[in-house]
């Protein structure tokens, strides 16, 4: 009953936000609930690790610490915000996933839970356009992963995988090569 009570008197305080610009109050209400509702959802992993590139990159540390370490709590996953990630970028599961500082990420990837991406001996790998990456796969060290790529679950990649590829195992081996007309998503 009082619940309901605070609903009313909520409505009521709002009512002459509405009466001066509703379109606005629901873009203001909406961010806020996006910032503080702790409901998981997937969609809502990007835009923080685009919010955390673009304070990095104005040299907003403080707030770009406060962003990583968000996305380590609630997510739990660890993205570098000095990687270079293309638009796109779908994290269905972002559960353990690992992304290190220089690496460079096309347009339209796909990164399943539990994938690494980092270094061997300082040298960060390079991903194409169109990559699926699936659960647990681990791309390590000086690799050129090309376009339209599948890597399939816990595969280790330690080579450059060409174009229009399927690549599976430990260490990772081109199984398939796709045609370009295939539907492979």
């Amino acid at each position: 009953m009082e619940r309901l009570k605070l609903k009313v008197v909520d409505d009521r305080i709002f009512q002459d936000c509405y009466d001066i610009d509703a379109k606005l109050l629901v873009k203001i209400k909406s961010f806020l609930k996006f910032l503080i509702v702790p409901k998981f959802s997937a969609e809502k992993i990007c835009p923080w690790v685009r919010i955390g590139m673009r304070l990095r990159k104005y040299k907003l540390n403080l707030l770009s610490d406060w962003c990583h370490y968000r996305l380590l709590k609630k997510f739990n996953c660890v993205i570098s915000f000095k990687a270079t990630i293309g638009p796109k970028l779908f994290l269905p599961h972002p559960i353990g996933v690992v992304i290190g500082r220089d690496v460079k990420i096309g347009e339209k990837a796909t990164i399943y839970q539990g994938v690494t991406i980092g270094q061997s001996k300082g040298i960060f790998p390079v991903i194409g356009n169109n990559v699926i990456i699936y659960a647990g796969a681990k791309i390590v060290g000086d690799v050129h992963i090309g376009n339209n790529v599948i890597i399939g679950a816990n595969s280790v990649v330690v080579d450059s995988v060409p174009d229009n590829t399927i690549v599976a195992g430990i260490p990772a081996k081109v199984i398939k090569t796709i045609n370009q007309t295939n539907n492979y998503r």
